[in-house]
């Protein structure tokens, strides 16, 4: 069974991270099937936007799977989700087209920027977003490159500093969602990636570019940084 289910909504690709019963956390299976999605709408001259979502009511994707089953040592695991991560956020900052997420219930770690990064963010009343790395003595330069370049200094140390959980209500009073009725989450997020999609499809891939340009070099740089903080946080755990 696929862990990242793919429908078409007329020019619309909705895309569902279909891992309920693991709180749709991101594993190898579910890294690869997102980068394809993305690739296929990029190539597919039928498809004019992409929606993300989750399954289930409760979870959009809680981040990294933290299971190991592969037993990998410490250092060996955290570059290999780290590589998953880095594969995702080159798909989605490279994607031309409109990409809305449809944050249906939590959104944690990379999943909450996933989220972060589509150019229109449509959130469920009941949907919250966290990053929670500080409480398992994570760094996250990633994520603070995110946060800071979507609300700002102070909003990006504030949820990445305290880890604390954001409710759709607050991220839209900051301007950085849309916060609809569950129920009628996946019709709202439909409905605005057709009108995305409606627009001149050059226009709005030129505008795309400038916009991730910043990003794109934040993020890099947050990356090599984050390599250096992994094995200083490792090395501080097995001390």
């Amino acid at each position: 069974m696929s862990s990242v289910a793919v429908e078409r909504y007329g020019g619309v690709l909705l895309v569902t991270i279909d891992r309920a019963h693991a709180a749709n956390a991101i594993d190898d299976a579910v890294g690869a099937g997102l980068c394809g999605a993305f690739a296929t709408a990029t190539t597919d001259a039928a498809i004019q936007a992409l929606v993300l979502t989750g399954s289930g009511a409760r979870v959009f994707c809680a981040g990294a799977d933290l299971k190991n089953p592969a037993g990998l040592l410490p250092l060996a695991l955290a570059e290999k989700r780290s590589a998953t991560l880095s594969a995702m956020l080159d798909a989605v900052l490279s994607f031309t087209k409109p990409f809305v997420a449809a944050v249906n219930g939590v959104a944690a770690g990379a999943g909450a920027m996933l989220a972060l990064l589509a150019d229109a963010v449509l959130a469920a009343d009941t949907a919250r977003f966290t990053l929670p790395e500080i409480e398992h003595a994570m760094p996250t330069p990633i994520g603070l490159a995110i946060l800071k370049d979507v609300g700002g200094s102070a909003f990006a140390a504030d949820l990445v500093l305290s880890g604390r959980s954001m409710p759709a209500a607050e991220g839209e009073r900051r301007g950085l969602m849309r916060c609809v009725p569950a129920a009628g989450l996946l019709d709202a997020a439909l409905a605005e990636a057709e009108a995305l999609g409606s627009k001149p499809a050059l226009a709005f891939a030129l505008n795309k570019d400038w916009l991730q340009r910043g990003r794109r070099q934040a993020i890099a740089e947050a990356t090599r940084d984050a390599g250096a903080y992994r094995i200083r946080s490792l090395a501080a755990a097995e001390a």
